[in-house]
């Protein structure tokens, strides 16, 4: 992944660079491993292990238009999480808002993953 880039810049695909480098990409790739079975648990695979790398830049995760009051959650006007009407960054873009909100996606996707896993 990048760290973002200075200016919103768009793939061919029409997603944020950082954000389609960062964590779109990976998300595709895995979920075409599953697609053709060469992750799924089965007598000829033997089980699976997917390991997604994050980073500590996923606690700077911002929400850039919030209008709740009552997240508990909020410092210095700041509500911290996954911002998911922003995520192509055409509301609000700089490179320390995208790559925290990558990053971010990562843990939730891996989460996710880990919970689909179980069953």
């Amino acid at each position: 992944g990048l760290a973002g880039f200075t200016l919103r810049q768009l793939t061919k695909d029409g997603f944020e660079k950082t954000f389609q480098s960062c964590y779109l990409g990976h998300f595709l790739l895995t979920a075409r491993l599953f697609e053709g079975d060469l992750l799924n648990n089965t007598p000829e695979n033997d089980g699976c292990l997917v390991i997604n790398i994050s980073s500590m830049a996923h606690n700077g995760a911002i929400i850039t238009q919030n209008t709740s009051k009552e997240s508990s959650d909020k410092e210095e006007g700041f509500v911290f999480g996954m911002d998911f009407n922003n995520l192509n960054s055409e509301v609000a873009y700089t490179p320390n808002l995208v790559y925290p909100q990558a990053k971010l996606a990562n843990i939730l996707f891996s989460k996710e993953l880990q919970r689909r896993a179980q069953g």
